[in-house]
C-alpha cells in the first residue's frame, strides 16, 4: 500500500512538474506555518499548553495543478505545511543592536524596567561615528557585542541622531501610536536595546518602543523579525523550526 501511495505522489509530482506548475504554493504554506509558529500571533489552530515551549501551525492549501484530471480526476488537491518553532534566546551579537542603550535598575530579568514605561536612551560609543544612521535603521555594528562586556556611553547630540530615529519611527506602518497598547505596526518602531548594569557592563539586551530619538518603552523581550515582542520577561531571541 505504502509502495502504491508513493508511486501515486511521484506521478502527481512528475505531472505538476511537467506542465509547468509552480510549487510556490507548497512553499507559502511552509512559510506561513513558520510565521505563525514565530509566536507574533495567536491562532485557533495553535496547540495550546505544550510543555515544551513549543508553539505549532497546521496550515493546509487547496491548489491547482493543470493537466492533474487526467491523473487524479480532479483539478487540485490539497497540500499541508507543519511547522514547531521554538525561541531560542541569543547572547552574542554581530549585527541587529540598537546603538542607543538604557540603563538598568535592577536585576534581569527584567531590570528594574515597568512594562509600557519610557526611560532615556544614551548612546553607545562607536569606533566608526559614520556609521550611526545605518545602526539605527537597520541594526549596523560595528564591533561584536556579548553580554558582559564593557559599554561605554558618549553624549547625544541632535541632529543625525534625531533624524535617524525619526526616520525610523516614519518608517513603520504605524508611525502615531503612542505605545505598544493599541500599536499595530510592522516592528520598525521594537527595537532591541542593549541594557547597561553595574559596572558600565552590558546586562543584556531587551526589546523597546521608540517614542521618541530620546526615549524608548520597555517592552520585554525581543524577537528577531517579529512584529511583536518575545514570550520573556527581558532577552534577545531567535524563532527557529525544529520541526
Amino acid at each position: 500500500m505504502a509502495l502504491i501511495l508513493t508511486a501515486l505522489f511521484l506521478l502527481v509530482f512528475a505531472t505538476a512538474a511537467g506542465a509547468g506548475y509552480d510549487l510556490s504554493h507548497w512553499m507559502l504554506a511552509v512559510k506561513q506555518a513558520r510565521h505563525e509558529a514565530e509566536f507574533e500571533a495567536v491562532s485557533a489552530v495553535m496547540e495550546p499548553g505544550r510543555a515544551d515551549g513549543k508553539a505549532c501551525i497546521q496550515v493546509r492549501r487547496t491548489v491547482p495543478v493543470r493537466m492533474s484530471r487526467a491523473v487524479l480526476g480532479r483539478d487540485s488537491f490539497e497540500v499541508a505545511g507543519r511547522a514547531c518553532a521554538v525561541q531560542v534566546e541569543v547572547k552574542e551579537w554581530t549585527e541587529g543592536l540598537f546603538p542607543l542603550a538604557v540603563r538598568a535598575l535592577g536585576p534581569s530579568p527584567g531590570f528594574g524596567l515597568e512594562l509600557g514605561q519610557a526611560y532615556p536612551l544614551e548612546l553607545i560609543e562607536e569606533p566608526v561615528a559614520r556609521t550611526l544612521r545605518r545602526g539605527i535603521m537597520e541594526g549596523y555594528q560595528t564591533v561584536p557585542r556579548r553580554v558582559g562586556m564593557a559599554l561605554k556611553t558618549v553624549s547625544m547630540s541632535p541632529g543625525e541622531i534625531e533624524i535617524a530615529v525619526r526616520e525610523r519611527i516614519a518608517s513603520d506602518a504605524d508611525p502615531a501610536a503612542a505605545g505598544l497598547d493599541g500599536y499595530s505596526g510592522n516592528g520598525r518602531r521594537i527595537v532591541a536595546v542593549p541594557v547597561i548594569g553595574d559596572g558600565g557592563t552590558m546586562a543584556g539586551v531587551a526589546a523597546f518602543f521608540l517614542e521618541s530619538p530620546t526615549r524608548a518603552q520597555f517592552a520585554g523581550s525581543y524577537l528577531q523579525g517579529g512584529r511583536r515582542t518575545a514570550a520573556a520577561r527581558s532577552g534577545y531571541f531567535v524563532a527557529r523550526v525544529v520541526r
